[in-house]
C-alpha cells in the first residue's frame, strides 16, 4: 500500500504477459545480491477510510500479492502430507481471525541461489513469509507481537510497510530446475493422470473394436452388395442386386447442403483451430514452448493462429469446391473462413472489456495492444489465408448432382436433440479428467500453473480418434435409413462435445467457485462460453472432413464395384 516513488516505472511486456493480464511496475525495495537486510523500513502510508474498507474486502476474499524476481514469482511455502516442500505463486494480502481482518505489514524475503561450475550465480527459489505487525520493529522469529488490525470504521490509519531480505545458497537446485517446487504438489496427481489415460485407452479401444469389427464388416457386406435369386418369366433363374438402404443415396448424397457457406466458413475456422491447437500442445509436450516464461504461451498461440490462416483459406475454398464452384469467388470465401472467427472475438472481448473498464481492472486489454492484433490479422492472417484460398482454388471443380430423392421419415434416435447427447456423451468421458485439471488451473488455484502438456496432448489425440468413431457411426445410421444429409450432421455431431463441456462449467460454477458478483460471473460464462464455442469449432471441423471422407470411400466403393 505504499506508493511508488518517482524512480520506479512499468517494465516492459511482451504481447503475451498483456494479454493474460500481467501489469508489472518496479520496486522500492532495495536489494543487493548476496546481501542480507536483517531489517529495513519501507514507508509509513496514511491511509484513510475508503482503502480501509477496500483493504478488509480484499483481505476477507483472499486476495494475494505477486512479486517476481528473475522471472520467478514470489511464493508461500507449504508442506504436504507426504512431508514433502512446495510453492504456491503468491502471498496473501493478510489473513482473518475471529471476524477481524488483520494486513501483512512486513515481508521477510528468502532468495535462494545456485552457484554453477563455471562461477555463475543464479536464483532458483524466491520465498516469501508475510507478518502483520502493529509497530515497525521487525518480528524476525519472534511470534511476541501484536498484529496490526484494519478497522473499515476509522477515518484514517498510518500502516508502517517493514521488510528484511535473506540470501541462501541452494546446491540441490539447478536454475533448469527450479519451476520443480511450483509443480511438485500437482504431482500428486499424476497418478490420477495415468489412470485416466488408461481408462480413456481402454475406451477408445474398445469403441475402435466394435466400429472396426461390426461396422466395417457391415459395411464390406454392403459394398460387395446382397443377390436376389429370382425367376424370371421364362422360368430362368436371374439375379438382382440389392440397392436399398443407404445404396441408393448413391447420387442424392452428392447434393449440396443447405447454407453451403455458412458450413464452409464454420468448416475452414475449425481447420485453422485445429492446427493451433495442435501445434501448440505438441511444441508444450515436446518441451520446445517453456510454459513457464511468463507469457510465452499465449505468444506462441496468438502466432499460430495467424499463421494457421493459411490452412483456414486452404481448407475453406477446398470445402467450398465441393459444394459450389468457388473459382471465381476464392478469394471471398478464403477471407471469411480467415476473417469471420477473429471479427467475432475481437467484437466480443471488446464487449467484455468493457465490463473490465468499469471494474478499475487492470486485465482490461489497452487500446494499443488492441490495434496491435488488428494489425497482425489485417496484415498477416488475410494474406496468408489468401495465399492459402489460391492453393486451394487450383483443384478442378465438379458438377454437383441435384436432389431427386425425396427423405422418408426419419426415427427419433436419428434428430439432433437425441443425436448430440448419445454422441457426445463418449468424447467428454476421454477429457473429463484433463478438463478437471485445466479449470482448476485456470478458474480455481490462480496461483498454480498447469503442466501436464504430454497428458494433455495424447488426450487430444483419444478425442479426435472418438469424434471420428462417433462421425462414422452417426452418419452410418443416418445413411442406412436414406437420409442423405450428412455434412451438417457431421459438423454437428463432432462439435457435440461441447455441449457436455459448457454444462460442466455451469457445474463447476457452482459448485467449486465462490463468485457472486454480477461482472466476475459475466467473465466467467463469457470466457468459458468463448471456450466452448472454440473447441466446438475444432471437434466440428475434425468431424465435417472425417464425414466427407468416409462418404466418398463408401460410394467411391460401390462405383468401382
Amino acid at each position: 500500500m505504499c506508493g511508488p516513488s518517482v524512480d520506479v516505472h512499468a517494465v516492459p511486456l511482451s504481447l503475451g504477459e498483456i494479454i493474460r493480464g500481467d501489469r508489472i511496475w518496479g520496486s522500492d525495495y532495495a536489494l543487493t545480491f548476496a546481501k542480507d537486510i536483517p531489517c529495513a523500513r519501507l514507508c509509513d502510508s496514511v491511509v484513510k477510510r475508503a482503502h480501509l474498507a477496500r483493504a478488509d474486502t480484499l483481505i476477507r476474499q483472499g486476495y494475494v500479492a505477486e512479486w517476481i524476481i528473475d522471472d520467478l514469482p514470489g511464493a508461500t511455502t507449504f508442506v504436504n502430507e507426504l512431508n514433502s516442500k512446495y510453492y504456491a505463486a503468491g502471498f496473501p494480502l493478510g489473513f482473518v481471525e475471529n471476524d477481524i481482518a488483520y494486513i501483512h505489514n512486513h515481508v521477510m524475503m528468502v532468495i535462494r541461489w545456485h552457484a554453477t561450475r563455471d562461477g555463475r550465480k543464479t536464483i532458483v527459489g524466491f520465498e516469501v513469509y508475510p507478518r502483520s505487525v502493529s509497530d515497525t520493529q521487525c518480528p524476525g522469529a519472534r511470534k511476541d507481537f501484536t498484529n496490526f488490525r484494519i478497522d473499515p470504521a476509522a477515518e484514517s490509519a498510518l500502516i508502517p510497510f517493514t521488510y528484511s531480505v535473506y540470501w541462501r545458497e541452494e546446491r540441490g537446485v539447478r536454475w533448469e530446475d527450479r519451476w520443480e517446487l511450483y509443480e511438485r504438489d500437482e504431482t500428486r496427481g499424476e497418478h490420477i493422470h495415468w489412470l485416466a489415460l488408461i481408462n480413456s485407452s481402454v475406451l477408445v479401444f474398445f469403441l475402435s473394436t466394435i466400429v472396426a469389427v461390426v461396422l466395417l464388416r457391415t459395411l464390406n457386406k454392403d459394398i460387395k452388395g446382397v443377390i436376389n435369386r429370382d425367376i424370371d418369366n421364362n422360368g430362368k433363374d436371374k439375379e438382382t442386386e440389392d440397392m436399398s438402404g443407404w445404396r441408393l443415396l448413391s447420387n442424392d448424397v452428392f447434393v449440396p447442403p443447405t447454407r453451403a457457406l455458412a458450413l464452409t466458413i464454420l468448416g475452414g475456422t475449425g481447420v485453422q483451430l485445429v492446427f493451433t491447437i495442435a501445434a501448440v500442445s505438441l511444441l508444450c509436450a515436446a518441451g520446445i514452448i517453456n510454459h513457464n516464461v511468463r507469457g510465452s504461451l499465449i505468444s506462441c498461440i496468438v502466432g499460430l493462429f495467424v499463421a494457421a490462416g493459411f490452412a483456414a483459406g486452404f481448407s475453406g475454398v477446398r470445402l467450398y469446391t465441393n459444394f459450389a464452384d468457388a473459382h471465381a469467388h476464392w478469394p471471398a470465401v478464403a477471407i471469411l473462413c480467415a476473417g469471420t472467427l477473429p471479427l467475432l472475438v475481437f467484437a466480443f472481448s471488446l464487449l467484455l472489456n468493457c465490463f473490465i473498464w468499469a471494474k478499475g481492472a487492470t486485465t482490461a486489454l489497452p487500446f494499443g495492444t488492441i490495434i496491435v492484433l488488428v494489425l497482425l490479422f489485417a496484415l498477416l492472417e488475410i494474406p496468408l489465408s489468401l495465399l492459402g484460398g489460391y492453393f486451394g482454388s487450383r483443384r478442378q471443380y465438379h458438377q454437383m448432382a441435384t436432389p431427386i430423392y425425396l427423405i422418408p421419415p426419419q426415427p427419433w434416435f436419428t434428430r439432433f436433440r437425441y443425436a448430440v447427447p448419445i454422441f457426445g456423451g463418449i468424447p467428454f468421458g476421454v477429457v473429463y479428467v484433463e478438463l478437471m485439471y485445466i479449470f482448476n488451473s485456470l478458474w480455481l488455484e490462480k496461483t498454480s500453473q498447469y503442466y501436464m502438456y504430454g497428458f494433455l496432448f495424447v488426450t487430444i489425440i483419444f478425442l479426435v480418434v472418438v469424434v471420428v468413431e462417433s462421425v462414422v457411426v452417426s452418419l452410418y445410421i443416418s445413411l442406412v435409413y436414406e437420409d442423405p444429409r450428412w455434412a451438417w450432421r457431421s459438423f454437428v455431431v463432432g462439435g457435440s462435445v461441447a455441449w457436455y463441456i459448457f454444462a460442466y462449467a455451469v457445474y463447476y460454477f457452482f459448485s467449486h467457485l465462490l463468485v457472486r458478483d454480477f461482472v466476475s460471473t459475466l467473465l466467467y460464462f463469457g470466457y468459458v462460453g468463448l471456450i466452448c464455442v472454440l473447441i466446438g469449432l475444432a471437434c466440428g471441423a475434425v468431424g465435417l472432413f472425417s464425414g466427407m471422407t468416409f462418404v466418398r470411400k463408401i460410394y467411391g466403393a460401390i462405383k468401382q464395384k
